[in-house]
């Protein structure tokens, strides 16, 4: 089970573990992540939409968020469900974009850490090393992207309803 952030102290050391920090020394991880602050949503609550400026990420330390892409016609793809420990919003952060994609809380997000693009940026010039563990959480993404698109082009819907099922279950025994 995963245990709710109570303190920002305690969303600091919850961040600090996510994938994309993990591979820091402490003393990098605490520069960082000390200028993380922390915000809450309700189900259904808008985190950001396609298109708004990039000047932050985030790190979901409680719920669950959909990211995904709407349509002129009102319907929408999506592109993943996130759960704690996960970052989004790292690619308008880097390239200083807008978004690419709309993020709304699915359940109660009671701790959302967040961190400016003024500060990861400032960050990372100081600790070129720390580029490593980004690229690693990007290309990850970017497989996970690629096999989604593969399944879609190439897989009948019921092969393709089965891995999503599967990816699910695994993404929450993961989580747990």
């Amino acid at each position: 089970m995963t245990t709710v952030p109570t303190s920002l102290e305690e969303a600091r050391r919850v961040l600090g573990e996510c994938a994309l920090f993990r591979g820091l020394q402490p003393e990098e991880r605490h520069a960082l992540i000390s200028r993380a602050h922390v915000r809450q949503f309700d189900p259904g609550d808008t985190i950001f939409l396609m298109g708004s400026p990039g000047d932050s990420m985030m790190a979901l330390l409680s719920g669950s968020i959909r990211i995904s892409v709407p349509s002129p016609e009102g319907k929408e793809i999506v592109l993943a469900i996130l759960h704690p420990g996960e970052i989004f919003g790292e690619i308008a952060l880097l390239d200083g974009k807008e978004r690419s994609a709309d993020a709304k809380a699915i359940t109660e997000v009671s701790c959302l850490a967040v961190l400016n693009r003024r500060d990861v940026m400032a960050f990372l010039d100081k600790h070129p090393s720390a580029w490593a563990a980004l690229v690693q959480v990007l290309c990850e993404r970017l497989r996970r992207t690629d096999q989604q698109f593969a399944e879609v082009a190439l897989m009948q819907v019921p092969i393709r309803l089965a891995k999503a099922l599967l990816r699910l279950t695994t993404q929450e025994t993961d989580s747990k």
